[in-house]
C-alpha cells in the first residue's frame, strides 16, 4: 500500500497522521486503524505517543514446537530422514539455480563436458569428495584445495563437473539458500527480547525473556534452551531457533542457515524446517551476533554479556553484565 493511499485511509475515518510515525504504521495499517479506533479520548494527529499507548496493550503470542531430529532414530528411520533431507535441499537447489544439464550420478558421461549432479557429501578429503545421490556414490576432485573449504560432511549440495570417464572434476558448487529474497520480519510495536547466558541451571544454556516496552513492567516470558533438544518458539509471527550448547566454530553455525543441520556433539541432527528461522540462539564456540542471509544470529559463550535486539528495527545490542550485582 502505497503511502498516500494509508494517509488517505486514516484522513477518511479522522485520523491525521504525524510523519515520525507513518513508516511504522504502514508495516500493518489495517492492525493500527482498528487500535486508533479504541483509544479514549479519540485522538486527531497519532503521534509516537499514541503508539507507545497501543504498544503496552500488546501480548505478544507464543506458541512453542519440539523439532523432530535424527537423534534417536533406528537406522531405517535414520536412512529415511536423510533421504527427505536430501530431496527437500534438492528442490531448493533447483528453484534458485536451474542447473543445466543435470543427471544423476549413474549416468555421469564418459566424454569430456559439463554437466551437474545434486549429492550428499558422504567423506571428504583434501582434495576430493565422496559425493553420492539415490543412484550411487563417486568421487569428486577439486582444481584446487580452496575449493574445499566451505564444504563439510553431511552437505547437499550441488556441483558443475566435467569428467573423461576416469576422474569427475569440480568446476563450481551451488549453495542452497542463497537468494535473499524473504522480507526481513520486523514487529509493527515496540518489542525486545534480551538474551542471557544460563550456568546456574543444569543442562540449560540461555535464558530469553521480551518486554513490550521498555517502561513497562509487563509479565516476561523466559525460554530455556536444553541440552540435545532445539526447540522453535513462534513469537508473533517470528520464527526463532533455541539451539543447546554448541561447540562448534562459526561457519558451522552459518550452515544452519545454508543446510538445515545442526552438528551437536559427536552426531548431526537434522532439523525438522522447511526454510531458514528469523533468528537463531544458541551458545556456541564463539561468542557473536550477526545477520547472514536475513537471517539474525545470536552465540553467547559465557555469562559476562548479555544481548537485546529489538525486533522493531532488528538491531543488536551488547551490553556487559555486572557480575556483583547479579550476585
Amino acid at each position: 500500500m502505497e503511502d498516500k493511499e494509508i494517509i488517505d485511509i486514516f484522513i477518511k475515518n479522522g485520523f491525521q497522521l504525524s510523519h515520525e510515525v507513518l513508516e511504522i504504521i504502514k508495516t500493518n495499517p489495517e492492525h493500527f486503524l482498528v487500535e486508533f479506533k479504541k483509544l479514549k479520548p479519540r485522538p486527531f494527529i497519532i503521534t509516537k505517543r499514541h503508539l507507545e499507548e497501543i504498544s503496552r496493550n500488546v501480548k505478544p503470542s507464543l506458541t512453542v514446537k519440539k523439532l523432530n531430529t535424527n537423534g534417536e532414530n533406528t537406522i531405517n528411520q535414520l536412512n529415511k530422514s536423510y533421504i527427505t533431507h536430501y530431496k527437500k535441499i534438492k528442490e531448493k537447489i533447483i528453484e534458485s539455480y536451474s542447473p543445466e544439464n543435470l543427471i544423476s550420478i549413474n549416468n555421469i558421461p564418459e566424454e569430456k563436458k559439463p554437466f551437474s549432479v545434486i549429492c550428499m557429501v558422504r567423506e571428504k578429503g583434501d582434495k576430493h569428495i565422496l559425493a553420492e545421490d539415490s543412484t550411487g556414490d563417486t568421487h569428486i576432485y577439486f582444481e584446487e584445495e580452496k575449493e574445499g573449504e566451505n564444504i563439510d560432511v553431511g552437505d547437499v549440495l550441488g556441483f558443475i563437473c566435467e569428467s573423461d570417464g576416469k576422474k569427475t572434476v569440480l568446476k563450481k558448487t551451488y549453495f542452497p539458500f542463497p537468494k535473499i529474497d524473504r522480507q526481513v520480519k520486523k514487529t509493527s510495536y515496540p518489542l525486545s527480547i534480551g538474551i542471557f547466558y544460563d550456568n546456574f541451571i543444569e543442562q540449560s544454556n540461555i535464558n530469553i525473556l521480551y518486554t513490550d516496552n521498555e517502561k513497562s513492567k509487563s509479565e516476561n516470558i523466559v525460554l530455556v534452551g536444553e541440552d540435545f533438544s532445539p526447540t522453535l518458539y513462534m513469537l508473533d509471527g517470528f520464527e526463532i531457533l533455541i539451539l543447546p550448547k554448541n561447540p562448534q566454530p562459526k561457519n558451522k553455525i552459518l550452515k544452519i542457515v545454508d543446510q538445515l543441520i545442526f552438528w551437536g556433539p559427536g552426531k548431526t541432527q537434522i532439523l525438522d524446517l522447511d526454510s531458514p528461522p528469523d533468528l537463531i540462539i544458541t551458545s556456541s564456540a564463539e561468542h557473536f551476533h550477526l545477520n547472514y542471509k536475513n537471517t539474525t544470529i545470536v552465540s553467547i559463550s559465557g555469562p559476562e554479556n548479555y544481548f537485546k535486539i529489538d525486533m522493531n528495527t532488528r538491531e543488536i545490542l551488547e551490553y556487559k553484565v555486572n557480575l556483583l550485582e547479579a550476585k
